[in-house]
């Protein structure tokens, strides 16, 4: 039967009191927060016309389910099955026996204690499996070896605190592995467990007890493309504690307390990172040495650190930096030549640091950018005047800057405090501007040099008048008069 056809008749909705099994489309849904869901129930609503495809069973208390104990009826075009929230203390073979052509199996939020390996061996098709939110504590030797076609996998929300050696070595085509939100520790991080996973794409280990102060072995690889280490107990990122991560583009490592980053981190070589997140520790520098390492980073966040100088030349190897996120510090130094080589720069976030001043040349060697700069202690002296001028030249967004007048100890908008009042850079800019036709009349020059001055030019423009028209009068005359 074709989409359309679908599309126009097969919609077999049934009383949620009598029957909390539906259908819509080539779903069929049994929701137990409805009414209480039998087996009954599932084969009531299954009709000949009818190729379903994904089974949903969802909150329900079947004690069979529960326990392995009941098969699941035949659907030949099934291909996902979604069995979460329904209490399962096992998962064996026997309940999708009939069942073995299934591509996604949902497993989240119930009971299971371990990874369901029986089952696990009858689908060989198998590319999605979630087991989130169970109560997992132990990924066993060889529990995937079944599974070489898996490409996501989640563990999440488990209570996971041991990945033994060879448990993932068979997913050699698994692309999205989390174990995030589980209680992995340093002794039972096996680096070498991932270095098989040579497709894999996103690796999410966030949320656990990871320290990586001891050093990886240096034959070790790391194939993920993005990985998420934020929120473990990461003091110190040590010489080739991520060896050989080539592939790696994106590192979440925000929301440890790391206090320091060795320059090889990445092992020896360059590799080509676009994003470091590292907001939310316990950095006093920017890890300038081994930015320097990274020639294809785009996004630098050091956002809640306790950095204090932004440094002279700190990113000049990264010429495709286009975002710093560097607010909420305690930076109170920014050097003139900080942001030399950033060529593509769009945004720097300085807000909430302990500036007072910044330096008169700073943005002279970047183009256009985003600046976010609140936050911070400025004074309205000469020393911020050039930051009002490039904000009003600037075609990007510039978040509201207040600066303090220190005579009246109250503070005013940075855009339109007046600073000719009190600055002669400033008083200069607003007479080059007078120069241009007005309908103001200038006032009188008060020094006796720009009276000079203003005298011989107004010498030459009479002069310059009086020639003119004499040879007007003179072209005159020699023009013949007709007869």
């Amino acid at each position: 039967m074709s989409a359309l056809q679908k599309l126009l008749i097969l919609i077999l909705t049934f009383d949620s009191i009598t029957n909390p099994c539906s259908i819509y489309f080539d779903t069929l849904n049994c929701d137990g927060r409805k009414s209480n869901v039998s087996f009954s129930s599932i084969f009531e609503v299954v009709h000949d016309r009818i190729e379903v495809t994904t089974l949903v069973i969802a909150y329900t208390n079947l004690s069979n389910l529960q326990n392995g104990n009941i098969s699941l009826p035949y659907f030949p075009g099934l291909s996902r099955l979604r069995l979460y929230s329904n209490g399962l203390n096992v998962f064996c073979k026997y309940v999708i026996s009939n069942n073995t052509a299934i591509k996604e199996l949902s497993l989240q939020n119930n009971k299971l204690t371990a990874v369901p390996v029986t089952a696990l061996e009858v689908l060989a098709n198998l590319t999605y499996l979630d087991l989130s939110r169970n109560e997992i504590t132990v990924i066993e030797r060889f529990a995937f070896r079944f599974s070489t076609s898996l490409q996501y996998l989640n563990v999440a929300s488990n209570r996971v605190h041991i990945i033994q050696r060879h448990s993932l070595s068979s997913l050699v085509n698994l692309e999205l592995l989390s174990f995030a939100n589980n209680s992995i520790q340093c002794r039972y991080f096996f680096i070498s467990e991932f270095s098989s996973l040579r497709n894999l794409k996103t690796l999410n280990l966030a949320h656990n007890n990871i320290n990586l102060t001891m050093k990886a072995n240096a034959s070790f690889s790391f194939p993920a493309h993005v990985l998420y280490l934020s929120y473990n107990a990461l003091h110190f990122l040590d010489d080739f504690a991520l060896n050989d991560s080539t592939n790696l583009r994106v590192l979440f490592a925000d929301n440890n307390n790391i206090s320091g980053i060795s320059p090889l981190l990445f092992g020896k070589d360059s590799i080509n990172l676009t994003t470091l997140v590292l907001d939310h520790n316990e950095l006093m520098t920017i890890p300038v040495f081994l930015i320097q390492r990274l020639p294809n980073l785009q996004t630098l966040s050091l956002s809640w650190n306790r950095v204090t100088v932004v440094p002279n030349k700190a990113f000049q190897q990264n010429t495709h930096l286009l975002s710093i996120r560097l607010s909420w510090n305690q930076i109170h130094i920014v050097q003139e030549m900080s942001l030399q080589r950033l060529i593509s720069l769009k945004q720097l976030d300085l807000r909430f640091n302990n500036l007072t001043s910044l330096p008169p040349r700073l943005f002279d060697s970047v183009g256009d950018f985003s600046l976010l700069i609140g936050g911070n202690n400025f004074t309205c002296d000469c020393e911020i005047y050039f930051l009002q001028k490039w904000i009003k030249k600037t075609r990007f967004f510039v978040d509201d800057i207040v600066c303090l007048i220190s005579e009246f100890e109250n503070f005013t908008s940075l855009i339109s405090f007046e600073f000719s009042d009190t600055c002669p850079e400033a008083t200069s800019s607003v007479t080059v501007l007078t120069d241009f036709p007005t309908n103001v009349t200038p006032s009188p020059p008060t020094s006796k040099v720009g009276f000079n001055f203003l005298k011989y030019w107004k010498g030459v423009a009479a002069v310059s008048m009086f020639i003119a028209v004499l040879f007007s009068v003179v072209a005159l005359k020699l023009i013949p008069k007709r007869k």
